[in-house]
């Protein structure tokens, strides 16, 4: 499967950063290079990683690091929809106390936008 990083606005404040292929270390710097943008203009992130069909402990850096950059700026960066080889990797490396990853991505990305609507700061620095 080829790898992919897309972005889909939801608005002003909440982008879904989806993730589809394997995230490894030859694909690492494509997500670093979107995380980057993503959280250098969005407020919620919601990593979508329904589509990872692999990840590595490389790709686990990378993801455990944009958390640790969004947690320092104030933003709010959730993973969803975590399955497959990815969840085992999460369970692992005990990934979704920083990350999050049980929920699905339509629930994340309600939640963002209720805390968009509710004009609050980001609330999420530690998983509900």
């Amino acid at each position: 499967m080829d790898f992919s990083v897309r972005q889909h606005a939801d608005d002003d404040d909440v982008v879904t950063v989806e993730v589809s292929g394997d995230l490894d270390a030859e694909t690492a710097g494509v997500f670093t290079c979107s995380m980057t943008t993503a959280l250098a203009r969005y407020r919620f992130v919601v990593l979508d990683l329904t589509r990872t069909t692999f990840l590595d402990c490389r790709g686990l850096a990378c993801l455990l690091q944009a958390g640790r950059t969004a947690r320092r700026r104030g933003i709010w960066l959730r993973a969803a929809g975590v399955d497959g080889a990815a969840r085992i990797v999460f369970d692992a490396f005990d990934a979704r106390c920083a990350l999050g990853g049980d929920a699905s991505v339509d629930e994340e990305v309600r939640r963002a936008a209720a805390q968009v609507a509710a004009s609050s700061p980001p609330s999420n620095l530690t998983p509900a």
